[in-house]
């Protein structure tokens, strides 16, 4: 069973024929330890933290449409592949009592985010969508600390998260984070732990962009700031030392953002 989900999670990632990188574990959620790289027949995958055994070999049929790096194709799986246990109402009770732990209770009822519940999973749902308002992919939130991973990608969109309409973005690592945000700046969430290439379309439209990662992402996202300088021309770095979605006073989190 591990093993299926690992290539499930691994086929999430979008990898080009060729291309290889590194991210959080989803197993063992230690910070940027498993590598991935695909050998065109085959992709490898090794998890480095002394403590974790996530490591193996698999072959794919892989579309070549899907996959091309010349073309730079991008895979979307369909909503509908998902979508299908998702419900916006009759949350359990553990449900409404995350949602208002990481101060997203407010934006859920407002419908500043759309925010659903995967009653076959167990999962609160953070919905990614397009301009049109369609669902096109989500990642959802484990309720039970025994349920692996804690944060489960559903589709293979490559965009962001996005929650607010300020023109002062905020990059956080997870949505519960840009969603706490979102009535403040807005919030973008990779995720992940990596700034992917299609991301980067999505901040031609703001005025400044804040990266707003902890301590552990401290050199990810020095890494990053280049890159996005490429969009937009005033970009910053703080680093948290709490996450954001576990801060519930807003001066506290206009302080940490340097608001």
């Amino acid at each position: 069973m591990e093993r299926e989900f690992i290539e499930a999670f691994i086929e999430n990632l979008n990898l080009y024929k060729g291309g290889s990188l590194r991210t959080d574990c989803p197993v063992c959620e230690r910070f940027n330890t498993l590598s991935v790289t695909d050998f065109n027949n085959c992709i490898k995958y090794n998890c480095f933290h002394a403590d974790c055994d996530v490591r193996g070999v698999f072959t794919k049929e892989l579309s070549e449409d899907s996959f091309n790096l010349a073309d730079k194709k991008i895979y979307t799986a369909p909503a509908d592949s998902f979508t299908t246990t998702l419900r916006r109402n009759n949350f359990p009770y553990e449900a409404l009592r995350y949602l208002e732990q990481v101060g997203c209770y407010e934006a859920f009822i407002d419908k500043k985010a759309d925010i659903q519940y995967d009653y076959k999973r167990d999962r609160v749902v953070f919905c990614v969508t397009d301009k049109s308002g369609t669902i096109v992919d989500a990642a959802g939130r484990a309720l039970k600390p025994n349920i692996k991973p804690k944060w489960f990608r559903y589709g293979s969109a490559r965009m962001p998260f996005i929650c607010g309409s300020s023109k002062h973005g905020v990059i956080v690592e997870d949505c519960a984070s840009a969603t706490r945000i979102g009535h403040l700046v807005t919030g973008i969430a990779l995720l992940g732990t990596h700034l992917f290439e299609g991301a980067l379309s999505f901040l031609k439209g703001y005025d400044k962009i804040t990266l707003a990662l902890d301590h552990d992402a401290t050199a990810k996202a020095v890494g990053m700031l280049g890159d996005i300088k490429w969009q937009v021309e005033d970009v910053n770095m703080v680093v948290l030392e709490r996450d954001l979605k576990n801060v519930q006073n807003d001066e506290c989190v206009r302080r940490a953002l340097q608001l």
